[in-house]
Parts: C-alpha cells; structure tokens; sequence
C-alpha cells in the first residue's frame, strides 16, 4: 500500500480462531463516495472471490480456515496509477481451533499469553508480539529491542532516540500472529 493511500485498513492482520466473527475495517484518509467501493478475497489471484459492496467494514461470521488469506478492498478506477492510492490490503489469520484450545484434536487448554500473546494452535506455545518474550509473554524487552530473547536492536544509531527505535515499524511473525506495527 502507498503511504499516501487514501484507504488503509485498522489492523495488517486480524486473527481469530474457529466458528469467532472477524470484523475487518477500512478507514478513508478523504471522504470519498463510498458506493464503488469492493472488497475481494485473494484466496485465488487469478479469480478472486468479491464479497461486498459500498462499506468500509466487513463482517465473517463464524470464521472458517477457508477464510484465511488477504482482503482487498479498492475503488474501480481504469488510472492504473490513481488506483494504487484507492486500495487497501489486509491478511486474516484463522487458528484450526476454537478460542483457548490447542493440539492435534483441539483438546488441550492454551495458556493464558500475556501482553497481546497469541496461543499457536498446534504446539500450545504463546508466539509473543513484538517487544515481549517469556514462556507466556510477561516479560517486555524495553526500549529499541525485540527478538525471541530480545536479542535485537531497532535501530543501532546511537544518535537515535532509543525510546522510538522501533515505534511504527511492522513485525511479521509465525502464523497464528500475522503482522503488527510496534
């Protein structure tokens, strides 16, 4: 997406889990007519699936795995340049459970990550966000850092602030996470 796009969604990434809503929201940056406005799954880029028309937010009832992918929402503009500036693009992520369960059957309890931790569906483990570790995320790694164990610095300029080092910059991590602005 263009940093000048006049359309961005509210989340890089939605995640949820089996059978939840995932509600997806665009905001305009102008106020533009609305009524043109598409929202395409990619699930196939060469035929994607059009869902909705003329709304900045779309609702999935009951998540399904098929429902993973990215979502694009545009305004049909024949300027190939214009159009860039007219559309958005999102992923959702859905887990092969249901909320707060883990394992092969789905019958293991998730433990309670902390601080934005997402419980990975397989193996039980939390995936923590950007700027926390620990076994359920409760550890923060302070300023300027993030990693695994912390171990990485955003910006090594020591000229830097270090308390903005990683301020709007987009992690991508294991799915069921997705992506995230620090």
């Amino acid at each position: 997406m263009s940093k000048n796009a006049l359309i961005f969604p509210t989340s890089l990434s939605y995640r949820a889990s089996i059978n939840e809503l995932i509600t997806l929201n665009m905001i305009q940056a102008q106020r533009m007519p609305i009524d043109e406005l598409v929202w395409y799954h990619l699930l196939n880029y060469a035929s994607p699936r059009r869902l909705a028309v003329g709304q900045l937010q779309l609702n999935i009832q009951s998540a399904k795995r098929e429902d993973s992918g990215p979502y694009l929402i545009f305004f049909p503009v024949n300027n190939p340049i214009r159009r860039v500036l007219l559309q958005a693009l999102t992923r959702v992520v859905v887990r092969n459970c249901i909320a707060d369960m883990f394992g092969e059957n789905c019958d293991q309890v998730c433990p309670s990550c902390e601080n934005g931790g997402i419980c990975d569906d397989v193996s039980g483990n939390c995936i923590c966000p950007p700027g926390f570790m620990g076994e359920l995320c409760q550890i923060g790694c302070g300023p300027n850092k993030f990693g695994r164990r912390c171990q990485y610095l955003c910006s090594e300029d020591p000229g830097a602030d270090q308390d903005a080092g990683c301020k709007g910059k987009m992690f991508c991590l294991a799915d069921p996470y997705g992506c995230s602005c620090s």
